[in-house]
């Protein structure tokens, strides 16, 4: 039941944010720095539901493969990257095998990316326009296949692992994607319209005044306060 004392405003964002949550739908948040934008990204973590079946399955592979899951019990996934990552860091790779003999490749480290560590759950670009093209490229192939492919790594000799080349191995990568961004015309310069049109819903976050924020009403400030109470 949404509290009586929440502005008008503060409800239609409130129940906005938990229609986001429940449709897992990719939302982009824009406004000014300090207004709250990345407040609201992280408490979508907080009203997703429990992951179950197939998607906790695989999830869970890829946590514990990555040495992230010492449990049988995982959270929402939620990666928060910075804006600095790597194309690798992003989508991951499969690490040669410092073994004697030398394993097979099919045997090899696999080091998942924030695209796959995210599989399930929340991916967060926070100032979206900041990370590199290829980055953001790569991040909009997983949203269209759901999956990243990671290549074996080329062999020292050329002879070695011949039967291998070209091969590789497909990790799950579907996640709800949530950026933020300061300026949307920086927006449109740095990320493609492809990726743009991903997002179904763009928020416009407008900062509470210091009088609101003195006196409990303002409107980020009451939505952020009704979700941290109610969970």
């Amino acid at each position: 039941m949404a509290n009586a004392n929440l502005r008008p405003e503060a409800s239609r964002l409130l129940a906005d944010i938990h229609e986001i949550a429940r449709m897992e739908t990719n939302v982009l948040f824009w406004g000014p720095p300090g207004s709250g934008k990345t407040l609201l990204a992280t408490r979508l973590r907080k009203l997703r539901t429990n992951l179950t079946g197939q998607k906790l399955w695989e999830t869970f592979n890829i946590w514990r493969g990555s040495g992230l899951c010492p449990t049988n019990k995982l959270a929402v996934p939620f990666r928060a990257p910075h804006h600095t990552v790597s194309l690798a860091g992003m989508v991951g790779s499969i690490s040669r095998a410092a073994v004697r003999p030398p394993a097979p490749p099919t045997a090899w480290p696999i080091r998942y990316g924030e695209l796959s560590l995210a599989h399930g759950g929340i991916l967060l670009l926070d100032e979206i326009d900041e990370f590199t093209r290829p980055v953001l490229e790569a991040v909009r192939m997983a949203l269209l296949r759901g999956s990243v492919f990671l290549p074996l790594p080329k062999a020292r000799r050329a002879d070695t692992f011949e039967a291998y080349a070209g091969s590789g191995i497909t990790a799950p990568a579907e996640f709800q994607l949530v950026a933020t961004t300061n300026d949307l015309d920086r927006l449109k310069k740095y990320v493609s319209l492809e990726l743009r049109d991903r997002f179904s819903v763009v928020l416009d976050i407008k900062p509470d005044s210091k009088a609101d924020l003195k006196a409990g009403r303002g409107i980020i400030q009451q939505v952020i306060a009704e979700i941290d109470l109610s969970l």
